[in-house]
């Protein structure tokens, strides 16, 4: 692969959080992504969420159970690589609260 893995890292992170049982609770894209680290396996997330059930705004928090990579070619032969992790959310989450940013996203530092 002939690209620098700084730049592919220039990609987009697909959150599913999930509940005890394994249900989908919720879900989110998060196409800004940069630069920043992946959230690794045991890692703490806390973000912003859509509902599977109702479509409403969720704060949900939760552990990193899993992360897959995939590499993609976009039609302009950029390379960019997409990251699907998903979370187990132990508690009930909240209703997101106001003024909150659309696509906040906070990951412990591990």
């Amino acid at each position: 692969m002939t690209t620098p893995l700084n730049e592919m890292m220039a990609s987009g992170v697909y959150v599913e959080a999930r509940d005890r049982e394994g249900n989908t609770i919720a879900q989110s894209v998060f196409t800004d992504w940069g630069a920043r680290p992946v959230p690794a396996v045991g890692d703490s997330v806390r973000c912003l969420m859509t509902a599977v059930a109702g479509r409403r705004r969720l704060e949900v928090s939760g552990h990193v159970v899993s992360r897959h990579f995939e590499v993609q070619r976009e039609p302009d032969r950029q390379t960019s690589v997409w990251v699907a992790l998903v979370i187990v959310v132990p508690l009930p989450s909240r209703p997101a609260p106001a003024g909150l940013r659309q696509h906040a996203a906070l990951f412990s530092e591990n």
